[in-house]
């Protein structure tokens, strides 16, 4: 499931960066702007002159370098062997052949997909009448967010798909999906990008 929901924000896995890095870019040092993810592999600091960390999928890898400033923020969320997505420019490493990635922002698994996805879709299953309640009291603390919401409801006569209006936005993030999976009316619940 990780690697799918890499692929809805990610431009591509990271063997197949050189058909996705505009020709321009190859010699271009400032490189392409581009948003990649994978599993931290290796951690390096560089003195007091921020550091790199290696990333890879099951396609490749990638050196990803943190200046100071980058470095500052975003230490303490580079853990071996988690998820990371980093947003930044791709340019081509004279030293490997391959490409390395300067790191403008990174962030965890799970704040890439609330920053990225859309809303959230729930399919219910019906009839209960506590329903609305039960769906109320679970959007309560993720509200006033922008994520919209998609209702598939069902029963046995009967199916509908409602989408809530953009004021009853919501803060689309695993954590909702984990409360709306409680549910004993929800069939399913998942992120849409």
């Amino acid at each position: 499931m990780q690697r799918n929901d890499l692929a809805c924000f990610t431009q591509c896995k990271l063997g197949d960066i050189e058909s996705v890095v505009p020709a321009e870019a190859m010699g271009n040092r400032r490189g392409a702007p581009m948003i990649l993810g994978g599993l931290v592999r290796a951690i390096r600091r560089r003195g007091n002159r921020g550091g790199f960390v290696t990333i890879e999928d099951r396609s490749g890898r990638i050196e990803v370098q943190l200046f100071d400033e980058a470095w500052a923020l975003y230490a303490d969320m580079l853990t071996k062997d988690e998820i990371i997505v980093v947003e930044g420019r791709v340019s081509v490493d004279d030293f490997s052949g391959g490409f390395r990635m300067s790191a403008q922002k990174i962030m965890t698994l799970a704040e890439a997909k609330s920053r990225f996805a859309r809303g959230i879709q729930v399919s219910l299953r019906g009839p209960d009448e506590g329903i609305c309640k039960a769906l109320k009291s679970t959007f309560v603390p993720y509200k006033n967010g922008s994520g919209l919401v998609w209702l598939d409801y069902s029963n046995s006569r009967a199916r509908v798909r409602l989408e809530l209006k953009e004021e009853s936005g919501v803060k689309a993030c695993e954590e909702l999906v984990a409360a709306l999976g409680e549910l004993d009316v929800v069939t399913d619940a998942r992120l849409i990008y």
